[in-house]
């Protein structure tokens, strides 16, 4: 029955051209899940709850909280999420939510735009061995246009400069994937 809730959800989001982690990077998370017996899931960006809803399926995973700025994606995201016990949606802005509790996972991919202030705020909410996944690195179907407008390349050198600043930054040990767009896997390391 979950996978059937899981292929609906995909199918909506596919309609409604709302963008959703890929089936490599979900495959990824859920091998580390598995490997670093992840237990406690913090995701900045529900958009439809897709993500949340993938991870949730994952036996290990006791609870998963994520959070979502946008009212129209949050109530859709409501429909699909509220049934699983494990999934605590959050209505709010991720540059302005503070969190009690540590999380053994952060998987950001919520705003591209800003993306060095998300990484170093929410670094303090990882466990001591917590990982950090950032997604679309690369964010593709932007930085490969031929002819950007001028907020696209405003975008583009955001991306580029934020690639470069997290290869660089000492609060986390980083390590791209080339798979899908480009996923970040970072592990705490202060």
């Amino acid at each position: 029955m979950k996978q059937v809730v899981i292929n609906d959800l995909k199918t909506h989001c596919l309609q409604d051209k709302i963008p959703i982690v890929r089936d490599a990077t979900i495959s990824l998370i859920n091998e580390l899940i598995d490997t670093k017996k992840i237990n406690h899931i913090l995701e900045i960006g529900t958009g439809y709850g897709y993500s949340a809803l993938c991870m949730a399926s994952n036996r290990i995973v006791d609870s998963i909280t994520t959070i979502e700025k946008d009212l129209h994606k949050f109530l859709i995201a409501k429909q699909y999420l509220s049934p699983n016990s494990k999934i605590t949606l959050i209505h709010g802005d991720a540059f302005k939510t503070e969190f009690k509790q540590r999380y053994d996972l952060i998987f950001i991919d919520g705003p591209k735009s800003n993306q060095i202030h998300l990484v170093q705020k929410y670094c303090e909410y990882l466990t001591p061995a917590g990982i950090m996944i950032i997604d679309n690195i690369y964010l593709k179907k932007i930085t490969g246009l031929k002819n950007p407008n001028k907020n696209q390349k405003a975008l583009i050198t955001k991306i580029k400069s934020f690639e470069s600043w997290l290869l660089n930054q000492n609060l986390l040990k980083v390590r791209i994937i080339e798979i899908d767009d480009g996923v970040a896997v970072c592990y705490k390391t202060c």
